[in-house]
């Protein structure tokens, strides 16, 4: 049991510092740049339109230019965490209960106890990350 809320708490950290990075640095265009990928997810058009705009950043830019309900979810704090959380809590989970458990029954109730665990590892993870923010908005 307390293996498990150790892997939460890891897995809510994590989701927070993608969560940050994602939302409040450069890394993503500078790993896109890095490799080959500009085309594929506009950064090349962000940068050239960075020139103009120096303060913008690129969630900013993808809701301003390219401008739908899957570039919404990215940008918004909120949204992002909760997908991502859900993302890698059922790869968790998928994982947990194959290799753990073969009886049907017992998958089952483990799914039925999946929702409300993605949901608090959601929650902690948007805590995490706005909390991220407020330590680093206070240093500078």
């Amino acid at each position: 049991m307390i293996d498990l809320l150790l892997l939460y708490v890891l897995l809510a950290m994590a989701c927070a510092s993608i969560s940050f990075v994602w939302l409040n640095t450069s890394a993503f265009v500078e790993w896109t740049k890095l490799l080959f990928l500009g085309k594929l997810f506009y950064v090349n058009e962000y940068l050239a339109a960075t020139i103009d705009d120096p303060v913008q950043t690129y969630p900013e830019y993808l809701v301003f230019h390219h401008n739908c309900f899957l570039t919404r979810m990215l940008v918004c704090p909120h949204c992002f965490s909760y997908w991502l959380t859900a993302v890698i809590n059922s790869i968790l989970f998928s994982v947990i209960t194959i290799s753990t458990f073969p009886d049907i029954v017992t998958i089952i109730v483990i799914w039925v106890l999946f929702i409300p665990s993605w949901l608090i590892l959601s929650y902690c993870t948007l805590f995490l990350h706005q909390l991220l923010q407020c330590v680093l908005r206070a240093r500078l």
